[in-house]
């Protein structure tokens, strides 16, 4: 198994990161890229405060564990059903995280 995907969004990772950073302006700027790129980001902080390890590996891990998942669906002659399962996985997530009051609340 080549691992295509999860090579691509591995090197992908840090480009996304500093778009969402950049977007995020230290505060200042808007965080619905970072609530669209990495939604465990946010819920991760209902279990943790600040930026441990857990947030962090969620962080780093996300997207190479996006593309792991279609790999192996690419393997098991699946990989539709992969996409879509990542796909409703990372939408959920974001549902959760904007109707959560809280959130909405640090960017007033």
């Amino acid at each position: 198994m080549k691992f295509t995907w999860t090579k691509r969004l591995a090197i992908a990772t840090p480009f996304i990161m500093i778009i969402s950073i950049m977007t995020a302006g230290g505060g200042h700027g808007t965080p619905i890229p970072t609530l669209l790129l990495y939604p465990f980001f946010f819920l991760s902080r209902v279990f943790e405060s600040g930026g441990g390890f857990f947030v962090w590996a969620l962080l780093l891990g996300q997207f190479p564990f996006y593309g792991l998942i279609i790999d192996i669906g690419k393997l098991t002659s699946r990989q539709l059903v992969a996409v879509g399962l990542v796909t409703v996985l990372h939408v959920t997530l974001i549902l959760i995280t904007a109707t959560n009051s809280d959130f909405w609340k640090r960017w007033e």
